[in-house]
Protein backbone atom coordinates (compact mmCIF):
# COMPACT_ATOMS: atom_id res chain seq x y z
CA UNK A 1 0.00 0.00 0.00
CA UNK A 2 1.24 3.48 -0.89
CA UNK A 3 0.51 6.78 0.86
CA UNK A 4 1.52 10.24 -0.34
CA UNK A 5 0.85 13.65 1.18
CA UNK A 6 1.63 16.98 -0.47
CA UNK A 7 1.67 19.80 2.06
CA UNK A 8 1.60 23.50 1.21
CA UNK A 9 4.08 25.91 2.81
CA UNK A 10 2.00 28.74 4.27
CA UNK A 11 2.32 31.54 6.78
CA UNK A 12 -1.36 32.20 7.35
CA UNK A 13 -4.26 30.57 9.20
CA UNK A 14 -3.83 26.76 9.04
CA UNK A 15 -7.52 26.37 8.16
CA UNK A 16 -7.26 28.58 5.07
CA UNK A 17 -7.05 27.21 1.52
CA UNK A 18 -3.40 28.28 1.33
CA UNK A 19 -2.53 25.52 3.84
CA UNK A 20 -4.47 22.67 2.20
CA UNK A 21 -2.84 19.27 1.87
CA UNK A 22 -3.41 16.60 -0.79
CA UNK A 23 -3.54 13.00 0.48
CA UNK A 24 -3.45 9.93 -1.75
CA UNK A 25 -3.81 6.25 -0.80
CA UNK A 26 -3.11 3.54 -3.40
CA UNK A 27 -3.14 -0.26 -3.19
CA UNK A 28 -1.71 -1.91 -6.35
CA UNK A 29 -1.89 -5.69 -6.82
CA UNK A 30 -0.48 -7.68 -9.77
CA UNK A 31 -0.47 -11.39 -10.60
CA UNK A 32 1.60 -12.75 -13.50
CA UNK A 33 1.60 -16.29 -14.89
CA UNK A 34 3.62 -17.49 -17.90
CA UNK A 35 4.26 -20.85 -19.52
CA UNK A 36 6.38 -21.74 -22.53
CA UNK A 37 7.53 -24.71 -24.58
CA UNK A 38 10.15 -25.29 -27.28
CA UNK A 39 11.12 -28.08 -29.69
CA UNK A 40 13.88 -28.32 -32.31
CA UNK A 41 15.43 -30.92 -34.59
CA UNK A 42 18.07 -31.40 -37.31
CA UNK A 43 17.36 -33.31 -40.55
CA UNK A 44 19.25 -34.51 -43.65
CA UNK A 45 22.68 -34.92 -42.03
CA UNK A 46 22.44 -31.57 -40.25
CA UNK A 47 21.60 -29.64 -43.42
CA UNK A 48 18.11 -28.63 -42.24
CA UNK A 49 17.26 -27.23 -38.81
CA UNK A 50 13.72 -26.63 -37.57
CA UNK A 51 12.40 -25.22 -34.30
CA UNK A 52 9.10 -24.17 -32.82
CA UNK A 53 8.07 -22.43 -29.62
CA UNK A 54 4.93 -21.36 -27.75
CA UNK A 55 4.41 -18.91 -24.90
CA UNK A 56 1.31 -18.01 -22.88
CA UNK A 57 1.13 -15.01 -20.56
CA UNK A 58 -1.65 -13.99 -18.19
CA UNK A 59 -1.39 -10.67 -16.35
CA UNK A 60 -3.98 -9.38 -13.88
CA UNK A 61 -3.72 -6.01 -12.18
CA UNK A 62 -5.93 -4.15 -9.73
CA UNK A 63 -5.49 -0.67 -8.29
CA UNK A 64 -7.64 0.86 -5.55
CA UNK A 65 -7.32 4.52 -4.70
CA UNK A 66 -8.61 7.24 -2.40
CA UNK A 67 -7.94 10.98 -2.69
CA UNK A 68 -8.61 13.55 0.00
CA UNK A 69 -8.10 17.31 0.33
CA UNK A 70 -7.67 18.50 3.94
CA UNK A 71 -6.80 21.77 5.64
CA UNK A 72 -3.72 22.49 7.73
CA UNK A 73 -5.04 20.61 10.77
CA UNK A 74 -6.35 17.60 8.84
CA UNK A 75 -9.97 18.71 8.61
CA UNK A 76 -11.93 17.72 5.48
CA UNK A 77 -12.10 20.22 2.64
CA UNK A 78 -14.94 20.37 0.10
CA UNK A 79 -13.55 19.93 -3.41
CA UNK A 80 -14.20 17.91 -6.58
CA UNK A 81 -10.75 16.32 -6.22
CA UNK A 82 -12.02 14.12 -3.36
CA UNK A 83 -12.56 10.50 -4.47
CA UNK A 84 -13.37 7.33 -2.53
CA UNK A 85 -13.31 3.60 -3.39
CA UNK A 86 -11.81 4.24 -6.83
CA UNK A 87 -10.83 1.02 -8.58
CA UNK A 88 -9.26 -0.12 -11.85
CA UNK A 89 -8.99 -3.75 -13.06
CA UNK A 90 -6.89 -4.85 -16.02
CA UNK A 91 -6.35 -8.24 -17.61
CA UNK A 92 -3.95 -9.21 -20.42
CA UNK A 93 -3.76 -12.62 -22.13
CA UNK A 94 -1.25 -13.37 -24.89
CA UNK A 95 -0.68 -16.49 -27.00
CA UNK A 96 2.52 -16.48 -29.10
CA UNK A 97 3.73 -19.19 -31.51
CA UNK A 98 7.00 -19.06 -33.44
CA UNK A 99 8.25 -21.45 -36.14
CA UNK A 100 11.67 -21.42 -37.79
CA UNK A 101 13.46 -23.41 -40.50
CA UNK A 102 17.06 -22.99 -41.74
CA UNK A 103 18.47 -24.82 -44.76
CA UNK A 104 22.13 -25.24 -45.77
CA UNK A 105 21.97 -26.36 -49.44
CA UNK A 106 25.69 -25.69 -49.99
CA UNK A 107 28.77 -25.05 -47.89
CA UNK A 108 28.68 -21.28 -48.33
CA UNK A 109 24.93 -20.76 -48.74
CA UNK A 110 22.12 -20.70 -46.17
CA UNK A 111 18.45 -19.78 -46.34
CA UNK A 112 15.91 -19.43 -43.59
CA UNK A 113 12.31 -18.62 -42.87
CA UNK A 114 10.37 -17.68 -39.74
CA UNK A 115 6.68 -17.34 -38.94
CA UNK A 116 5.25 -15.70 -35.82
CA UNK A 117 1.59 -15.62 -34.77
CA UNK A 118 0.33 -13.70 -31.76
CA UNK A 119 -3.07 -13.20 -30.14
CA UNK A 120 -3.53 -10.51 -27.48
CA UNK A 121 -6.64 -9.84 -25.42
CA UNK A 122 -6.88 -6.85 -23.10
CA UNK A 123 -9.82 -6.07 -20.85
CA UNK A 124 -10.08 -3.20 -18.40
CA UNK A 125 -12.71 -1.45 -16.32
CA UNK A 126 -12.59 1.32 -13.76
CA UNK A 127 -14.79 3.45 -11.53
CA UNK A 128 -13.89 6.90 -10.19
CA UNK A 129 -16.42 7.89 -7.46
CA UNK A 130 -16.38 11.58 -6.60
CA UNK A 131 -16.95 12.68 -2.99
CA UNK A 132 -17.06 16.45 -3.39
CA UNK A 133 -18.40 17.15 0.11
CA UNK A 134 -15.83 14.85 1.76
CA UNK A 135 -18.55 13.14 3.79
CA UNK A 136 -18.31 9.55 2.49
CA UNK A 137 -21.26 9.89 0.11
CA UNK A 138 -20.67 9.63 -3.63
CA UNK A 139 -21.75 12.60 -5.74
CA UNK A 140 -20.85 11.25 -9.19
CA UNK A 141 -19.08 8.18 -10.55
CA UNK A 142 -17.11 8.02 -13.80
CA UNK A 143 -17.21 4.50 -15.27
CA UNK A 144 -14.94 3.26 -18.06
CA UNK A 145 -14.82 -0.13 -19.83
CA UNK A 146 -12.55 -1.12 -22.72
CA UNK A 147 -11.93 -4.32 -24.67
CA UNK A 148 -9.02 -4.74 -27.10
CA UNK A 149 -8.18 -7.77 -29.31
CA UNK A 150 -5.09 -7.94 -31.51
CA UNK A 151 -4.16 -10.63 -34.02
CA UNK A 152 -0.63 -10.26 -35.38
CA UNK A 153 1.11 -12.41 -38.01
CA UNK A 154 4.72 -11.94 -39.11
CA UNK A 155 6.90 -13.60 -41.75
CA UNK A 156 10.66 -13.42 -42.28
CA UNK A 157 12.91 -14.83 -45.03
CA UNK A 158 16.72 -14.63 -45.22
CA UNK A 159 19.41 -15.61 -47.71
CA UNK A 160 23.14 -15.51 -46.90
CA UNK A 161 26.18 -16.28 -49.09
CA UNK A 162 29.74 -16.58 -47.70
CA UNK A 163 31.65 -17.88 -50.74
CA UNK A 164 33.76 -14.71 -51.08
CA UNK A 165 36.79 -14.47 -48.73
CA UNK A 166 36.20 -12.28 -45.67
CA UNK A 167 32.78 -11.29 -47.05
CA UNK A 168 29.14 -12.24 -46.49
CA UNK A 169 26.29 -11.11 -48.75
CA UNK A 170 22.78 -11.22 -47.34
CA UNK A 171 19.19 -10.34 -48.14
CA UNK A 172 16.27 -10.28 -45.72
CA UNK A 173 12.55 -9.54 -45.86
CA UNK A 174 10.12 -8.95 -42.98
CA UNK A 175 6.34 -8.67 -43.24
CA UNK A 176 3.67 -8.08 -40.61
CA UNK A 177 -0.12 -8.09 -40.77
CA UNK A 178 -2.19 -6.91 -37.83
CA UNK A 179 -5.90 -6.77 -37.03
CA UNK A 180 -6.78 -4.57 -34.07
CA UNK A 181 -10.29 -4.35 -32.55
CA UNK A 182 -11.11 -1.73 -29.88
CA UNK A 183 -14.38 -1.35 -27.97
CA UNK A 184 -14.29 1.61 -25.60
CA UNK A 185 -17.19 2.75 -23.40
CA UNK A 186 -17.40 5.52 -20.81
CA UNK A 187 -20.26 7.16 -18.91
CA UNK A 188 -21.08 9.08 -15.74
CA UNK A 189 -23.39 7.65 -13.05
CA UNK A 190 -25.41 9.83 -10.70
CA UNK A 191 -25.11 9.86 -6.94
CA UNK A 192 -26.14 12.87 -4.83
CA UNK A 193 -25.70 14.92 -8.02
CA UNK A 194 -27.37 14.34 -11.38
CA UNK A 195 -25.03 12.73 -13.91
CA UNK A 196 -23.67 14.82 -16.76
CA UNK A 197 -23.17 13.76 -20.37
CA UNK A 198 -19.86 15.51 -21.21
CA UNK A 199 -17.86 12.30 -20.54
CA UNK A 200 -20.27 9.85 -22.20
CA UNK A 201 -18.53 8.07 -25.04
CA UNK A 202 -18.72 4.84 -27.05
CA UNK A 203 -16.31 3.72 -29.74
CA UNK A 204 -15.83 0.53 -31.80
CA UNK A 205 -12.90 0.64 -34.19
CA UNK A 206 -11.19 -1.96 -36.38
CA UNK A 207 -7.67 -1.25 -37.62
CA UNK A 208 -5.87 -3.12 -40.39
CA UNK A 209 -2.08 -2.64 -40.37
CA UNK A 210 0.45 -3.90 -42.92
CA UNK A 211 4.21 -3.42 -42.53
CA UNK A 212 7.28 -4.57 -44.42
CA UNK A 213 11.06 -4.22 -44.50
CA UNK A 214 13.44 -5.23 -47.30
CA UNK A 215 17.17 -5.35 -46.46
CA UNK A 216 20.21 -5.89 -48.72
CA UNK A 217 23.67 -5.85 -47.20
CA UNK A 218 27.32 -6.84 -47.14
CA UNK A 219 29.44 -7.76 -44.13
CA UNK A 220 33.23 -7.52 -44.58
CA UNK A 221 35.97 -8.52 -42.09
CA UNK A 222 39.28 -7.78 -43.90
CA UNK A 223 41.56 -8.15 -40.84
CA UNK A 224 41.31 -9.45 -37.30
CA UNK A 225 39.22 -7.23 -34.97
CA UNK A 226 38.00 -5.11 -37.89
CA UNK A 227 34.61 -5.62 -39.56
CA UNK A 228 32.35 -3.41 -41.63
CA UNK A 229 28.70 -3.65 -42.63
CA UNK A 230 27.05 -1.89 -45.57
CA UNK A 231 23.31 -2.23 -45.99
CA UNK A 232 20.25 -0.58 -47.43
CA UNK A 233 16.69 -0.86 -46.15
CA UNK A 234 13.29 -0.08 -47.56
CA UNK A 235 10.37 0.19 -45.13
CA UNK A 236 6.66 0.64 -45.70
CA UNK A 237 3.60 0.74 -43.47
CA UNK A 238 -0.10 1.21 -44.10
CA UNK A 239 -2.93 1.55 -41.56
CA UNK A 240 -6.63 1.48 -42.40
CA UNK A 241 -9.14 2.52 -39.70
CA UNK A 242 -12.81 1.54 -39.73
CA UNK A 243 -15.00 3.23 -37.11
CA UNK A 244 -18.12 1.11 -36.59
CA UNK A 245 -19.24 3.42 -33.77
CA UNK A 246 -17.85 6.67 -32.37
CA UNK A 247 -20.39 8.76 -30.45
CA UNK A 248 -19.68 11.55 -29.81
CA UNK A 249 -16.48 12.33 -31.70
CA UNK A 250 -15.51 15.21 -29.39
CA UNK A 251 -16.66 16.64 -26.08
CA UNK A 252 -18.61 19.94 -26.14
CA UNK A 253 -15.39 21.80 -25.29
CA UNK A 254 -13.60 20.23 -28.29
CA UNK A 255 -11.50 17.80 -26.23
CA UNK A 256 -10.88 14.36 -27.72
CA UNK A 257 -12.65 11.70 -25.65
CA UNK A 258 -10.98 8.51 -26.86
CA UNK A 259 -7.99 7.08 -25.00
CA UNK A 260 -6.61 5.74 -28.30
CA UNK A 261 -5.06 7.52 -31.27
CA UNK A 262 -7.17 8.25 -34.37
CA UNK A 263 -4.29 7.88 -36.83
CA UNK A 264 -1.00 6.06 -37.20
CA UNK A 265 2.02 6.59 -39.40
Amino acid sequence: ELFREDKQVCNTNVTSAACDSFRLWQSPETNLMTTSGRAERWFKKDSIHTSSGYRYTNLRNRMTEEVRLVNGVGGPRTDAINHINARADNQLDTHTWVGNVTVFPAKDLSAGGKVKMELQKRKSNSIWPQDTNNNGTVNLTDQSVSDNHIVRVGENATLRYQGIPWTALYAETDFEQQENWIDEFRRQLRGETAAGTAENFHRKTKTHINKGVLTLGTHVAPVHHVNMTFQGKHRWSHSDFEDDTEVPFRAPNGRMLSAFTDYQQ
